[in-house]
């Protein structure tokens, strides 16, 4: 039995359980213990949600949540309330990546500052810094949506001010992810303005993450923020010191491989595979082009041994249009017409996915390359 299959079983005996409970504790008769059981449903919920049925059961769990609400009440009892919302946006902040984005994320940004109504930081500073934190990723996902500034700079200051009380060495875990958290928003806002300034901000803040999350001892947060912190010096390398900052972006995928083998963690193995793939691409285009290029083309299509069009379409579209652009380069320095051809073939494979209804604009973007491609 896998780990995920035995996880599964014995969430669905938990759910069972509460659920058998509950016909026991009438919500009229036992109110508080009726309360605790449907939040520790709605947790079961959550949980089962990352394993299968995604949606049905984050909507399980927010049912559950918000029943548990109509007794903890900010009023009668705040931290119950507290923690129950606190869950609550958990559960839309995750239903937001299955649907309804812009409108689960702004409800999880509701239950967030409900929480942060009795979570204040003179009272509750540990739940209001997590609070804090929850709520600063929440904007930073509701960037992706829109007003990707606006929402960014709320969400850089909403997760410094959870740092100042994520100093004690109690909470240096706590610390970590919130590095991470401020390092990702950092990296988002490179997108819209001061690309340097905030990219260094990133890379900063990611390089703090790393005094805490060592390999040893947190070994797939460390593997999480070495990738990171690759694709911040991959983006640096756009503005200044290519090959420099290419070859720190390397050496950080490198570094998240150690722990991100095709074994135990396959889909972020593949990830992490891809983005050393296009730093050896672009790496190519400074020093050692066909030895480069080799080796970005063998490390992407080991990354689409795992990212297939049936398991994972959209990644494995965003990936042969990696090995398109390599192989394209490739055509520049040995076997011009069999490497435009290997390139041509992987676009069109990937335009089987971006087609222009679904994805209109990476369609353009895929369709843009292999007209070039065509052309030479």
């Amino acid at each position: 039995m896998t780990a995920d299959s035995l996880r599964e079983k014995n969430l669905n005996k938990a759910i069972a359980g509460y659920e058998e409970i509950l016909k026991s504790f009438p919500r009229d008769q036992l109110p508080t213990m009726y309360s605790e059981i449907q939040t520790g449903l709605g947790y079961g919920y959550t949980s089962l949600a990352e394993v299968r049925d995604t949606e049905a059961n984050l909507g399980n769990a927010v049912e559950a949540y918000q029943e548990a609400l109509t007794i903890f009440t900010r009023e009668a009892f705040p931290v119950d309330y507290a923690l129950t919302q606190g869950r609550l946006g958990i559960a839309y902040k995750s239903l937001a990546d299955v649907r309804d984005t812009d409108a689960n994320l702004g409800k999880a940004i509701e239950a967030y500052e409900e929480a942060l109504k009795v979570f204040t930081k003179q009272a509750f500073p540990a739940y209001y810094a997590l609070t804090q934190d929850s709520l600063g990723n929440a904007y930073s996902r509701l960037a992706e949506v829109r007003d990707k500034e606006a929402n960014l700079n709320k969400a850089i200051k909403i997760i410094e001010e959870a740092l100042t009380i994520y100093t004690k060495e109690a909470l240096r875990v706590h610390c970590a992810h919130a590095q991470d958290s401020l390092g990702n928003a950092y990296a988002l806002l490179a997108e819209v303005r001061d690309k340097e300034a905030n990219l260094g901000k990133a890379i900063e803040a990611y390089e703090e993450a790393l005094k805490v999350f060592i390999k040893q001892a947190f070994p797939v947060d460390y593997a999480e923020t070495q990738d990171y912190l690759g694709y911040a010096y991959s983006r640096l390398a756009e503005v200044r010191d290519k090959e420099a900052n290419l070859n720190k972006a390397i050496k950080a995928y490198q570094e998240a491989l150690i722990i991100r083998n095709r074994q135990t963690i396959p889909i972020d193995y593949a990830l992490t595979q891809d983005n050393l793939g296009d730093a050896y691409t672009r790496l190519a285009e400074v020093r050692d082009k066909e030895a480069n290029l080799n080796k970005a083309i063998k490390i992407i299509e080991e990354a689409l041994t795992i990212r297939t069009k049936e398991a994972f379409p959209i990644d494995y579209a965003y990936t042969q249009n990696s090995l398109g652009i390599a192989y394209t380069s490739l055509a520049d320095v040995r076997d011009t017409e069999a490497n435009l051809g290997k390139a041509i073939e992987a676009y069109e494979e990937a335009l089987k996915i971006f087609t222009r209804q679904a994805f209109p604009e990476l369609h353009r973007m895929v369709e843009s390359n292999l007209r070039r491609t065509k052309i030479l």
